[in-house]
């Protein structure tokens, strides 16, 4: 595996690409007040087996990069502030696609959980 790395690298960069198309970069830049942020419910105490429930689902299952991203992306785009998206992917690159994304675009990971080679992360929409 050692052309993994740079692989999911150039693979997450070319889905920021294909996300801004057409936009003037400064969108995915823009400043979070943290004041304007609704409060969130405390989260119940985990249980071994428990999901989040989720407002939004993706499946990207069978899907290789940069789809999974797209899909991700897109569902982030229709959710309302403060709702959750679950998204599942049989693509290995989404364990380090989906972290660098939601830090490039600052919403939140509240969980990710791999079931085989189904990884599932839940994503909560922090702005618009």
């Amino acid at each position: 595996m050692r052309g993994t790395p740079a692989r999911t690298i150039g693979c997450f960069a070319r889905a920021l690409r294909r996300l801004t198309r057409g936009r003037a970069g400064p969108t995915l830049r823009r400043t979070v007040s943290l004041e304007s942020a609704p409060p969130r419910p405390p989260a119940p105490p985990a249980q071994p087996g428990d999901r989040p429930r989720a407002d939004i689902v993706v499946d990207a299952d069978g899907l290789l990069c940069p789809e999974p991203i797209v899909r991700l992306a897109a569902a982030i785009r229709q959710a309302r502030v403060g709702q959750l998206i679950e998204i599942s992917a049989t693509d290995p690159g989404m364990l380090a696609d989906a972290p660098a994304w939601a830090h490039v675009t600052r919403h939140e990971i509240l969980g990710q959980r791999s079931e085989g080679e189904r990884h599932i992360f839940w994503i909560r929409k922090v702005h618009d």
